[in-house]
């Protein structure tokens, strides 16, 4: 015997619903696509440093937390670095790579912060964690939507960022995104291809 109804689509509108957008609501929904974004452009690059077929690439890397594939991000990059001709512009590249790494993990964090806590009060947040180290601490910020807005504009600028790494590397020359999709391009020659959202 079933008790409760699955999920059925209404059909309704948005704006049938809900009626006029909350800045609050739209700014947190921002930091989640944002970070949809730095996750798919995480997925690229690892694929374009593995420099393995695009299907192979997502096999690897589809069941990989964030955390996870930044640490292969950072591993591939260690790992091209240590090919390249050995002087100062090699530093920087190292420097300029992980560097962006670092900020991934920031991204991560905000993320985190902001998504997985309580808003019960609409203008604060509530975080309760209670670790060994600590005992029980509750973290209370005050929060609105331009700081929702800053959090989702640094994640989103830290997903371009990702996307130029092959660049940095010297593993292509340029890459370009369109409606269809970004793709990198080598010396006149396609050296990789993403759909947008495969």
């Amino acid at each position: 015997m079933k008790h409760y109804e699955g999920f059925v689509r209404s059909g309704k509108s948005f704006a049938k619903v809900i009626g006029r957008p909350d800045e609050f609501h739209d700014a947190m929904g921002r930091i989640t696509l944002n970070f949809s974004y730095l996750e798919d452009m995480t997925r690229n690059t690892i694929i374009v440093l593995s420099d393995v077929d695009s299907a192979v690439g997502r096999i690897l890397t589809s069941e990989l937390s964030f955390r996870q594939k930044l640490d292969v991000l950072g591993s591939l990059i260690r790992n091209h670095v240590s090919k390249l001709p050995k002087n100062e512009k090699t530093h920087v590249v190292k420097e300029r790579s992980l560097e962006i790494v670092s900020l991934c993990q920031k991204s991560e964090e905000l993320r985190n912060t902001y998504l997985h806590s309580s808003y019960a009060m609409h203008d604060s947040r509530s975080k309760t964690t209670s670790k060994a180290k600590h005992g029980l601490v509750i973290t209370v910020e005050s929060v609105d939507s331009g700081l929702l807005l800053d959090v989702a504009e640094f994640i989103g600028e830290t997903g371009y960022l990702v996307r130029s790494i092959p660049l940095i590397l010297g593993l292509a020359d340029f890459s370009r995104e369109s409606h269809k999709g970004i793709t990198y391009e080598k010396e006149g020659r396609l050296v990789a291809c993403f759909g947008h959202g495969e």
